[in-house]
């Protein structure tokens, strides 16, 4: 989709961090998180929402959002992670992947709403931490 940020930071038009990408998704730093660390996984091509995923497709990135939880767990010393969807606020099938401790203080479900910048050089260093390394392209 034309407007679609998701889409343009798949495609390489919009910044982003990517941490992996393969031929049916695409993981990336969220620019604005909630947590440090806090992760979209989004399905290459633009499809709208996740219910109109193929169960192949859902569970593959199902399964790219597990292998990125375990990473933050031991790279972020995360002590659990959030899975999230919400389609009614990016027209664009994916998951949020939220690193959370038990200190952070937002309960059980993070504040969506809590959402603030970091720098350029946290992002790359999260990138670093949490990427896969293979068919990464960064953009910055």
């Amino acid at each position: 989709m034309r407007n679609c940020i998701f889409c343009k930071i798949i495609k390489g038009e919009e910044k982003g961090w990517i941490l992996y990408r393969d031929n049916k998704v695409t993981a990336f730093l969220d620019a604005y998180p909630v947590t440090e660390g806090h992760v979209i996984v989004a399905f290459n091509k633009h499809i709208d929402n996740l219910l109109k995923l193929t169960d192949e497709d859902f569970l593959h990135m199902m399964k790219i959002s597990r292998m990125i939880s375990k990473k933050m767990k031991e790279k972020l010393d995360s002590h659990f992670v959030n899975l999230i969807t919400a389609e009614s606020v990016i027209n664009h099938a994916f998951v949020h992947v939220i690193p959370r401790t038990d200190y952070d203080l937002m309960g059980i479900v993070p504040d969506m709403e809590n959402k603030r910048s970091m720098s350029k050089e946290i992002m790359n260093s999260l990138q670093k931490k949490l990427g896969d390394g293979k068919n990464v392209k960064r953009k910055v």
